[in-house]
């Protein structure tokens, strides 16, 4: 970031003392992973002991997310957080409604690329990330 933003202490602190911390849902490049570029997040995420949570989006946004697995979303995390420092990540394993999908694309103009149809097989609500 030119120039580098610096956290305030009391931000960092908040982080080390919660219990929770929970990252997203949101846009991954313009929401989530500008905070992990502010000096000093990354840091004590990595050494905080709450439990620390991605929440993935439902669906892919388009022009940013195009085609993107759970995995890419949680590796982007992991890249700008400077190593794994995820303990869990909630996805969803259900089929989004039509209906949800219709609002949101003529909202947002997300791209009908509902995440949980490349959710690689698995069938837990939230996996631990190890």
């Amino acid at each position: 970031m030119d120039p580098p933003a610096s956290a305030s202490p009391k931000a960092l602190s908040a982080i080390l003392d919660a219990d929770v911390v929970v990252l997203g849902p949101g846009d991954l490049y313009t929401s989530i992973i500008p905070n992990l570029l502010v000096t000093g997040v990354p840091q004590v995420l990595a050494a905080t002991q709450a439990t620390r949570i991605y929440v993935c989006n439902l669906m892919t946004k388009l022009g940013e997310t195009d085609d993107f697995k759970v995995s890419d979303f949680v590796g982007e995390i992991i890249r700008y957080m400077g190593g794994p420092s995820l303990d869990w990540v909630m996805v969803n394993t259900q089929e989004v409604s039509l209906e949800y999908v219709r609002l949101t694309w003529l909202r947002k103009l997300s791209r009908w690329s509902p995440i949980w149809n490349w959710y690689e097989g698995r069938s837990l609500e939230c996996w631990p990330h190890a």
